[in-house]
């Protein structure tokens, strides 16, 4: 295994892509309108069904539920996307990210007991991010 990469089942692509983009500061690396067509992301905008983005060293995928179902044994199109996870996201620049995200902050930063200054927050579909940035020294 060389990397992790978690693809997240979204109801709209596109807003999906604009609040991690925005908010977030990941770069979008392949948007997809339809199968086998791969757009940058200076492209003209038009419906997409698939984007990759990419923080530093880590990526994820978004897709719509219609393909993720499509390609999903299992999956229903009309289950709303969910999940029983959080996405780590290590970051450098917390209290910039804070103020971006506004009201998507559920919990607010408080510095865990293994040094991580850390807030929680909801993406568009309900998703839960955790957003951590070194507190001092890591505990012994």
């Amino acid at each position: 295994m060389t990397t992790v990469v978690a693809n997240l089942m979204v109801a709209d692509v596109e807003k999906s892509v604009a609040f991690y983009r925005d908010r977030l500061g990941f770069d979008v690396v392949t948007r997809v309108p339809t199968e086998g067509e791969v757009l940058g992301d200076n492209e003209p905008d038009q419906p997409i069904i698939f984007a990759n983005i990419k923080l530093g060293s880590g990526e994820l995928m978004l897709q719509s539920r219609q393909s993720f179902s499509d390609e999903a044994p299992g999956v229903d199109p009309d289950d709303a996307p969910s999940a029983t996870m959080s996405v780590y996201l290590r970051v450098e620049n917390l209290d910039s990210l804070i103020e971006s995200l506004g009201d998507s902050v559920i919990k607010p930063a408080k510095v865990s007991w293994y040094g991580m200054r850390e807030v929680w927050a909801l993406d568009p579909d309900g998703y839960l991010l955790t957003l951590g940035q070194p507190e001092g020294a890591p505990p012994v």
